[in-house]
């Protein structure tokens, strides 16, 4: 089995269901140099769905600890296995469990939304199928959407003023825009009842 030269993507983090930030490596047989980082709307196994944005630091970090702690694990996993089994014992294994603990981790707890920003997105994605905050689209995409809010208006939603005003601050830059979304997220009380009104709204329509 010959060693892989491409690409890949990994360093998946913030995942919201099947939606994620990825970063795109140059590899030979592990990840070595990050060349873009993704919002992924869903992972196809041999690619994904989405649109590049800004190189995520977090994203690649982890991308780099995970395959990091995965090499160690078998690194150390080998060494101890070679050892001659009369001189072989538990605290040969020592190393090989910790790094498998840390590559666990790193793996399946680092990287993911913390609950403010989780209820965030998911107020999003009610609202616009989309968790992505509008921060990180594409200025035509935060547009479009943008657009598609201010055709269907709630207008005594604090959950839909939120979302647009966000969206307005993103287009235009706007600090007004911008307080206005924190004063709607503040009347949301954490995100929760304007998730459950907006996600109640679109099975009605």
């Amino acid at each position: 089995m010959g060693i892989k030269i491409g690409t890949v993507f990994t360093g998946t983090v913030d995942q919201v269901g099947e939606e994620s930030i990825q970063t795109k490596f140059f590899m030979i047989g592990v990840p070595l140099i990050p060349m873009e980082s993704f919002f992924v709307l869903r992972d196809r196994g041999n690619g994904v769905d989405g649109f590049p944005i800004p190189l995520n630091g977090k994203s690649v970090l982890l991308a780099y600890l995970r395959w990091g702690a995965f090499i160690a694990a078998i690194i150390a996993g080998v060494m101890a296995m070679v050892t001659p089994s009369y001189r072989r014992g538990p605290a040969d294994f020592i190393v090989a469990g910790i790094a498998v603990v840390a590559w666990g981790l790193l793996t399946f707890l680092a990287g993911r939304p913390n609950k403010a920003s989780l209820a965030r997105r998911l107020v999003f994605k009610a609202a616009t199928g989309i968790s992505a905050t509008p921060d990180l689209l594409p200025s035509h995409v935060a547009s479009e959407i943008h657009e598609s809010l201010q055709k269907n208006p709630m207008q005594d939603s604090a959950a839909w003023r939120f979302v647009a005003s966000s969206y307005q601050a993103r287009i235009e830059n706007s600090e007004q825009a911008r307080a206005a979304a924190e004063v709607a997220w503040a009347q949301l009380g954490g995100g929760a009842s304007g998730t459950s009104s907006l996600v109640a709204d679109d099975q009605n329509r």
